[in-house]
């Protein structure tokens, strides 16, 4: 009953989205006069920029936060420092969230933004196939890790992502997850001599596995500083361009971006895509990044971070599913009411009636 409730709901904002605007309202009975027309003068507000460049300088920074843990981890290879690199795999991956509104941009206007879209997928694609990163039950000895044919550079990193397929991915946060948690510590401490077999075939000590692999993880966070650096760069560029839109598609950009983030968690509430390091605490920081991005007092998703803090500390399967379709209820229905924000602006020109 919820999900056909959920999904009518999102049928009426498709609907209201595409409704044609009148070309011209009625006369007005008591003035005589009627309106020629509204012109829309929606301008985006310099803070819509502002703000963006502050998330994109903190993902920038938890960017930098992650390097630095993975250097240590590698240095000292132990287990404090492997749960700290984690620790920072998860707050970077939550500042992604808390910086996507601003990301959505690239999605509605691509061709406005094409760089800023690159560099985003670079940073965050998922859903990966993790045997295309490292080997996998089945499959142990697969994958990039593995391939000595595929040298541990930017360049050949950059070259194999997504270029076969979309879930192919090479670089970023989410192939990343996949060497911190569907991997092991011992996976990155494990060192052996080359055998006389190997030394026949011409492989050196760096093409075993465990040397590549911990090479590959700290490119990995050089690549994604880089990109993130590339996005605080298109961020600052893409003033001029966005302001270039129309009013209406102004208007659109930010409650359009809002929906496409809450849609996430409506559609498929019980979806969690860090899948491997099973965190969710990314769903709380996507929400409020999307109520700091839009920035309207008529949007507050305090009580649905409140709800989510419940459901992440739930344990009892009954209560989590009550609080889940809440949770859903309420998204559903504020993706509803972005429709209308923020309010436009417009100036009218009255006519006397003939």
């Amino acid at each position: 009953m919820l999900q056909r409730m959920v999904f009518g709901l999102l049928a009426l904002t498709m609907i209201a989205a595409c409704e044609p605007t009148a070309k011209e309202p009625p006369a007005r009975a008591e003035t005589g006069q009627r309106i020629r027309g509204e012109i829309d003068t929606f301008t985006i507000d310099p803070a819509f920029f502002e703000r963006g460049a502050q998330a994109l300088q903190a993902q920038l920074d938890s960017s930098l936060a992650l390097r630095l843990a993975a250097q240590r981890f590698l240095d000292k290879n132990d287990e404090t420092h492997w749960q700290q690199l984690r620790d920072q795999w998860i707050a970077s991956h939550n500042q992604w969230h808390n910086s996507q509104f601003y990301l959505a941009s690239s999605q509605q206007y691509p061709s406005s933004l094409p760089a800023l879209t690159r560099a985003a997928r670079n940073v965050h694609s998922t859903p990966i196939t993790p045997g295309f990163i490292d080997g996998i039950p089945g499959y142990p000895k697969s994958g990039i890790v593995f391939d000595i044919t595929v040298p541990i550079t930017a360049k050949d990193l950059r070259s194999q992502h997504q270029s076969y397929s979309k879930e192919e991915v090479s670089i970023g946060l989410h192939a990343m997850e996949f060497l911190l948690w569907g991997k092991q510590l011992s996976d990155y401490s494990e060192a052996r001599s080359i055998t006389q077999e190997e030394v026949f075939r011409g492989i050196k000590q760096e093409q075993l596995p465990t040397p590549r692999r911990r090479a590959y993880l700290l490119l990995l966070t050089e690549l994604i500083v880089e990109d993130s650096r590339q996005l605080v760069a298109d961020w600052a560029d893409s003033t001029q361009r966005l302001n270039r839109l129309r009013p209406n598609q102004k208007r659109k950009l930010i409650s359009g971006n809002a929906i496409q983030q809450l849609s996430l968690l409506v559609n498929r509430p019980e979806y969690n895509h860090a899948e491997y390091s099973q965190d969710l605490s990314w769903q709380s920081a996507l929400l409020s990044g999307t109520e700091q991005g839009v920035a309207n007092p008529a949007l507050s998703l305090k009580t649905a971070m409140e709800l989510h803090a419940q459901l992440q500390a739930s344990t009892d399967t009954v209560e989590r599913s009550a609080l889940q379709a809440q949770l859903t209820q309420l998204l559903a229905k504020a993706i509803v009411s972005l429709q209308s924000l923020p309010a436009p602006e417009t100036t009218t020109t009255p006519v006397t009636s003939e």
